[in-house]
């Protein structure tokens, strides 16, 4: 009589602890949640505080949203991202561990100092933006009757 060989499905918990591996065995993606967590950033933010090319940074966010990792919000032509850190259960656990072992990573501090480079060219290009529009605010007020219509989206780039 010869054995049968039953397959045996994977728990769904199982299935679950082995997409959390996938998902954070990528460095850039590490990096990634690493820098959204700290400030909500755009594509073109993540391009220049990585030096990657817009698919690569593209193809890692799409990753990270299926996996339910991050949360986007548009602005005029532009989606902003931010992590959103599980609060409980394994992929709290897994980035806890992660978090950990970036804290004095070199790459992750280098991360840290382009990601306050792109953070002061935003604010300067906001201030740039308001400087040049300030002494006609109350004209264009008028013209738009409210003021949250007449602010254009901020510009990442």
């Amino acid at each position: 009589m010869r054995a049968r060989h039953q397959t045996r499905r994977i728990p769904d918990s199982m299935e679950q602890v082995q997409k959390i591996f996938r998902t954070l065995s990528d460095p850039t993606r590490v990096r990634v949640l690493a820098l959204l967590e700290q400030q909500e950033l755009a594509v073109q933010e993540l391009m220049d505080v990585l030096g990657m090319a817009q698919s690569r940074v593209s193809r890692h966010l799409a990753i990270l949203r299926e996996a339910g990792l991050l949360m986007d919000r548009r602005e005029g032509t532009y989606v902003f991202y931010r992590f959103s850190a599980p609060r409980e259960g394994p992929w709290h656990d897994a980035w806890q561990l992660v978090r950990r072992e970036l804290r004095d990573h070199p790459l992750h501090l280098g991360d840290s100092v382009a990601l306050e480079n792109v953070l002061r060219a935003r604010a300067a290009r906001t201030r740039t933006f308001f400087d040049a529009v300030g002494p006609e605010w109350d004209a264009v007020r008028k013209v738009f009757n409210d003021r949250s219509k007449a602010l254009p989206a901020e510009s990442p780039e």
